[in-house]
């Protein structure tokens, strides 16, 4: 499937997205964005295929430790999916929802921001919330420590 993502540049730069999990694995989706290749237009393509609010606090933010998102308080994360649901995208609940938003931003994140050869898993990438808290979504009872990477807590 090919996405393209609406905007007004006239440069347009191709990548992939991976929705799903490390367990059951991703499926990819070739995107065209409207302009360079970075992480905040990424998330915005998972947001428009999915129909996942992702609401970032802030642009990604990337350094020698790896990236870093910020979700918001209006985040898919916190309030849930859209109704009605994106087909082909459905979750079943909240917990469903943040393993698989978390790990396709994650996937994707990596996937598009690794030189060839290198390793994917190499590139750390940690979540937060508001006033720079750990990541906590209290409807399912889980929380992600904000200065250790990003894993689903079963994930092998």
């Amino acid at each position: 499937m090919l996405l393209a993502v609406a905007g007004t540049a006239c440069a347009q730069t191709d990548a992939v997205l991976y929705i799903g999990t490390q367990d059951a694995g991703f499926e990819q989706y070739e995107v065209t964005l409207p302009d360079e290749l970075t992480a905040d237009a990424l998330l915005g393509a998972i947001e428009t295929l999915t129909g996942w609010k992702m609401d970032l606090l802030e642009p990604v933010t990337s350094g020698k430790g790896g990236m870093s998102v910020g979700f918001g308080p209006e985040s898919a994360l916190f309030v849930g999916p859209a109704e009605p649901q994106t087909e082909g995208f459905e979750v079943l609940d909240g917990y469903e929802l943040a393993h698989t938003l978390l790990d396709s931003v994650k996937k994707t994140l990596q996937m598009n921001f690794t030189a060839e050869g290198g390793d994917p898993d190499a590139l750390c990438v940690y979540y937060y919330m508001q006033d720079d808290q750990p990541l906590t979504i209290e409807s399912i009872g889980m929380s992600w420590p904000i200065d250790e990477p990003y894993q689903w807590p079963d994930a092998q």
